[in-house]
């Protein structure tokens, strides 16, 4: 029983590890630089933030580095738990407005800009009309 039980973990284990490599190579394009030449911007917002002072722009574009719909939020300065809080909760607000599924692909920074260029990519889902 022992041995069903490690090779059905190891299974599982292994189907789960598999997806994750796939997931991260099938977007690997995903970037700062590729979305910066993206032109088939759909929507457009700037969020300011007054507790922090960060402000936050919010990106909707078209075919993209690979994603059909892709979502991005972005803001400029430290990329600590405080913004990807906040960058995480204009996310949400945004996908419960629109009624949209956001799934969640990665987070890029690009230090050589001053202040730090951060933003999170996230693949845009359209749900189903019930």
């Amino acid at each position: 029983m022992k041995k069903i039980i490690l090779i059905l973990f190891t299974v599982i284990m292994l189907s789960i590890l598999g997806y994750s490599i796939h997931k991260s190579h099938k977007y690997k394009s995903v970037n700062i630089k590729n979305a910066i030449a993206c032109e088939d911007i759909t929507e457009q917002f700037i969020i300011p933030n007054t507790e922090s002072g960060i402000i936050f722009f919010i990106l909707r574009i078209k075919q993209c580095a690979g994603v059909d719909d892709l979502f991005t939020i972005g803001w400029r300065g430290k990329n600590n738990k405080a913004e990807q809080t906040v960058a995480k909760l204009h996310t949400l607000l945004f996908s419960e407005k629109r009624n949209v599924k956001l799934e969640f692909l990665k987070t890029d920074s690009d230090k050589n800009q001053n202040p730090p260029l951060n933003v999170n990519f996230y693949i845009l889902i359209e749900k189903e009309n019930k």
